[in-house]
Parts: C-alpha cells; sequence; structure tokens
C-alpha cells in the first residue's frame, strides 16, 4: 500500500485497505477485505463507499495542493467530506487522550 508514499520501511496495519496521493489511488478489492484485511467488509456498502470517497479526496486535494504533508487538517477534511464523521467517531474523539 505504501510503494507510491516513497516510505520503504513502512509496514501497513491490518485496517490499511487503501491509500489515496496527487497521483494515484491504491486499493485492495473490496471483495477481499474480510479475507486480507481486518475492520472492513464490503457488504457494508455505506462504509465502504465512504472509505472510497475518503481515498479520492485524498487524491483531490494532493492535486491542488502541493504539500505531501497529511496533517491533521487533511485527515479532517477526507473524514468530514466522506461521510465518516459522524456522532460515534465524535464519540471516539471526545474519548481519546490528548
Amino acid at each position: 500500500m505504501a510503494k507510491g508514499l516513497d516510505m520503504p520501511a513502512f509496514k501497513s496495519e491490518c485496517w490499511m485497505v487503501a491509500s489515496g496521493i496527487a497521483g494515484k489511488l491504491d486499493m485492495i478489492s473490496p471483495k477481499t477485505w474480510s479475507k486480507e484485511a481486518c475492520e472492513h467488509s464490503y457488504a457494508e456498502t455505506e462504509k465502504t463507499q465512504q472509505l472510497i470517497t475518503h481515498e479520492l479526496v485524498h487524491v483531490c486535494h494532493g492535486q491542488f495542493n502541493s504539500s505531501p504533508d497529511f496533517s491533521w487538517f487533511v485527515e479532517g477534511l477526507a473524514t468530514y467530506a466522506s461521510g465518516q464523521f459522524d456522532s460515534l467517531r465524535l464519540e471516539e474523539i471526545k474519548g481519546e487522550p490528548e
């Protein structure tokens, strides 16, 4: 997954199924998520669509912003624009230590 990120020592986590940067979107086939990954199910169509939208926001942002920095703003923008920022996620954030 991280090949395009120029991070040779990077080891992805089991929940990492897609990656979007300015020049491309990499994703393992959603139909294999149940075998190849954790925390994702292709059968959950709304969450699948949100994840793909999230990564496409990264692609779009990368094409218009020359900074490769994936800061809190970039993740927040992608989370909000994809519809992933819901009441459950807000409660998770509130519970995380600062």
